[in-house]
């Protein structure tokens, strides 16, 4: 068996192929294998995999001590990307610990790390990095450091910063499992994750599907962003940094209803691949991404609350498809034109993956009955 993280996820191994060559009954380190497993589990680059008796660590809060290449000084509060063995991670700089002055090796507190300082620091993560302490594996300890394409620094993993313990938080295990929230329900809980433009139908198709679904007997709620922007998240605006922490705010709700068993469908524009990556993290086996494609003229045809003209009339700064980039899904789990499809065609797409990807045995027979 080989476990996956972050997630440690683990299924066994029931052959390893590569190319050109016969089945191998073993792989060693450096050969470039294809496995396959026994069980449906969700990995992706970065992921790393190990014996489940040993994992690698896995947190979003880590101790590194980081050499500093930029002209530009590193404050806290600045962002990041982490390249960690074939991962890459957004990180913010949560504190500057200790500055080394490097002319007599002295150390102290600063508010910025100089080109060619070395620190030790405080990094988060918006989604779980898996890791080993540099000291113990040297591989998957150390990491580059990259702002606006340029390689700024690089760094090695200390330790976790053991966040929620130094708040003394643990985790409350609930006295209802998954399992037996899916008896009762009919189904398991999980994601439908609607990504597209303003105007391309993310809101008309949510609603629509939740009153489908809850006519079925199924527990279903619906996040919708601008709801969501008037309470939980009122305090972000639009710049990348706002939208991306946007969207950890959103994935992490949706993952709660999701664990307590519900059917949640999200309506964000969430315009960064990289940021729905994220909430695939958080969330896990049970997240969908939906691609709802519609062409911007259509979108600005149907006019939703007169903002593309407001954009375009320079009124609204920020604004995706206008003056901010939507980048769309390489590979959604779905794809919804509804520039060619009517509502209805499109909710009975998205009920049958529904059906496919969330039902139960007893589920089927209560929607079908």
């Amino acid at each position: 068996s080989v476990s996956f993280s972050p997630g440690q996820q683990v299924a066994r191994v029931q052959s390893i192929r590569s190319w050109g060559s016969p089945e191998h009954v073993s792989a060693a380190a450096g050969q470039a294998v294809a496995l396959t497993l026994d069980d449906e589990i969700f990995v992706e680059r970065g992921h790393i995999a190990a014996p489940p008796e040993s994992p690698p660590q896995q947190d979003n809060v880590l101790q590194v001590r980081l050499f500093w290449l930029d002209e530009v000084p590193l404050e806290a509060g600045d962002r990041l990307i982490m390249k960690l063995a074939t991962g890459r991670h957004t990180v913010f700089v949560q504190s500057l610990d200790r500055v080394i002055d490097i002319e007599d090796l002295k150390s102290g507190l600063a508010d910025r790390v100089a080109q060619n300082g070395v620190a030790q620091v405080t990094l988060r993560s918006q989604s779980k990095v898996a890791f080993d302490p540099h000291d113990a594996i040297a591989a998957t300890g150390r990491a580059v450091l990259v702002r606006n394409h340029r390689i700024v620094g690089g760094c090695v993993v200390e330790a976790a910063a053991q966040a929620a313990a130094s708040r003394n938080l643990t985790s409350v295990p609930q006295t209802v499992s998954g399992e037996e929230r899916a008896l009762a329900n009919g189904h398991r809980g999980g994601v439908l994750w609607l990504t597209g433009l303003s105007g391309s139908g993310k809101s008309t198709l949510a609603m629509a599907l939740q009153r489908r679904l809850f006519e079925r007997g199924q527990q279903v709620y619906v996040l919708d962003g601008d709801n969501v922007r008037q309470g939980l998240n009122r305090d972000l605006g639009f710049s990348p940094v706002e939208r991306s922490e946007n969207i950890r705010r959103i994935a992490e709700v949706a993952r709660l209803f999701a664990d307590s068993g519900t059917l949640v469908v999200t309506a964000f524009i969430s315009p960064y691949r990289e940021d729905r990556d994220i909430a695939r993290d958080i969330i896990a086996d049970g997240f969908r991404e939906v691609y709802v494609e519609a062409d911007l003229a259509i979108c600005e045809e149907r006019n939703p609350k007169g903002l593309y003209k407001r954009a375009r009339a320079g009124e609204i700064a920020d604004f995706t498809g206008i003056s901010a980039p939507y980048e769309e899904p390489v590979s959604p789990d779905l794809r919804l034109d509804t520039g060619s499809l009517s509502v209805d065609a499109a909710l009975t797409v998205l009920v049958e993956e529904i059906d496919r990807a969330f039902m139960t045995p007893r589920g089927e027979r209560r929607a079908a009955g």
